[in-house]
């Protein structure tokens, strides 16, 4: 049985995956200026921003320290999943069920993968000196 059909399914699942998110992401953001480019002048603004409705906006605009830690809990799962997925894949190479591209895919992942275990460790670690230094 040849995998090749199989890791490049994953691998594009994997594409599509990471484009909608970041699709999302900018949808959001584009909501989000929509509505404050709605309002006419700076104190109908701060009315809308004093509002219950104004701070829960502000809370999902603005990140805190919790969110930021969940921000990377989430990318250390994407960095883990990318690490597997690249080692699946090299170790299908190293018994010769890939070719030499699907290797080198394999190897950009697993680098992909530990980037977003080093960008989760650092933000964790922002996070935490950014608490202590309110504190």
């Amino acid at each position: 049985m040849n995998p090749e059909p199989f890791v490049i399914g994953a691998m594009l699942i994997s594409g599509f995956y990471f484009a909608a998110r970041a699709f999302q992401s900018k949808q959001k953001a584009n909501v989000q200026k929509g509505l404050i480019e709605k309002f006419s002048s700076a104190n109908d603004l701060g009315t809308f921003l004093s509002s219950p409705g104004g701070e829960r906006f502000m809370q999902g605009v603005t990140e805190r320290g919790d969110d930021v830690k969940r921000s990377a809990v989430k990318s250390v799962q994407t960095g883990l999943i990318l690490l597997f997925c690249g080692t699946g894949v090299l170790s299908a190479g190293a018994m010769g069920w890939a070719d030499e591209m699907l290797r080198g895919a394999g190897l950009v992942l697993m680098f992909i993968g530990a980037g977003f275990l080093v960008a989760a460790g650092v933000a964790w670690k922002m996070a935490d000196a950014v608490r202590s230094s309110r504190d």
